[in-house]
């Protein structure tokens, strides 16, 4: 399946290629927000995310003898990727906002030293 993110689109293949970064913390930011859409609508790549989250880091806990609840665990992490996208959406309207300023305030400098 394929589905879009504004102009980016990601094929089941592009997710499982990827889902090694996701879990490594190692997913860039560009490729974040359609691989947790992609995830969304479909069920197949997110089970195989289990499966990875599972065998990665299942099978070292194991090793350790901790308790661990992996599900919830992995859910936590899509959330923090989620939540570090929100953050970036809300910095990149602050910067837009603060240039717009700028740029209205030179623009009536200009123009006030035009006028005088």
């Amino acid at each position: 399946m394929t589905y879009f993110v504004g102009e980016t689109k990601m094929r089941c293949n592009d997710i499982n290629k990827i889902i090694p970064s996701f879990l490594n913390n190692k997913l860039n930011q560009q490729e974040a927000e359609p691989f947790l859409r992609h995830l969304e609508h479909c069920h197949v790549c997110m089970e195989e995310l289990e499966i990875q989250y599972l065998l990665e880091v299942g099978m070292k806990r194991l090793e350790d003898g901790g308790n661990f609840n992996l599900k919830e665990e992995m859910n936590d992490k899509i959330k923090q990727m989620e939540l570090k996208i929100r953050r970036k959406k809300i910095l990149l309207k602050v910067q837009r906002f603060v240039e717009l300023l700028v740029m209205i305030t030179f623009l009536s400098i200009s123009i006030y030293w035009l006028i005088d």
